[in-house]
């Protein structure tokens, strides 16, 4: 049934976003100002997807999963509990757990499409290209550190 694929995108992207906004609290470092700034933008746009997310959940009939117990349970990815302050780590913690992001919106994608859910099929596409682009812009990061 869509609507757990859907609880599980839900509880995986709202992990990610928190990530996304401790890792921009705590940045540090001598680029401080170009991370904060690129971190402000991942966690505003990731957490802008929740609410719509969790209303097609209550459109499948069930009830969103809301508290931090529920998407710990039902998110691959892990919150955060160390004091990282380094972006290098940050960034690359964040690419780790996009990919696993997209491959839960993949499956949710490939569940919605059997199911015959088309109009969830269009947001979990809108959401996988935009992680698409999340994951363009980490491994960059993370390529020039390389450098």
């Amino acid at each position: 049934m869509i609507a757990n694929n859907i609880k599980v995108v839900l509880a995986t992207t709202f992990t990610f976003y928190l990530k996304a906004h401790k890792f921009h609290w705590n940045v540090m470092g001598p680029s401080f100002a170009e991370y904060h700034t690129y971190l402000g933008d991942l966690w505003e746009e990731t957490f802008g997807a929740v609410d719509t997310i969790a209303e097609v959940i209550r459109t499948q009939g069930e009830f969103a999963p809301g508290s931090y117990a529920e998407f710990e349970d039902l998110s691959p990815v892990k919150s955060s509990e160390s004091e990282v302050s380094n972006p290098a780590q940050m960034i690359k913690e964040l690419a780790s757990d996009n990919k696993v992001l997209l491959n839960v919106l993949a499956e949710a994608y490939r569940v919605s499409e059997e199911e015959g859910t088309f109009d969830i099929s269009d947001m979990l596409a809108a959401r996988m290209a935009a992680h698409r682009k999340h994951d363009w812009m980490l491994n960059s990061f993370l390529n020039r550190q390389a450098i």
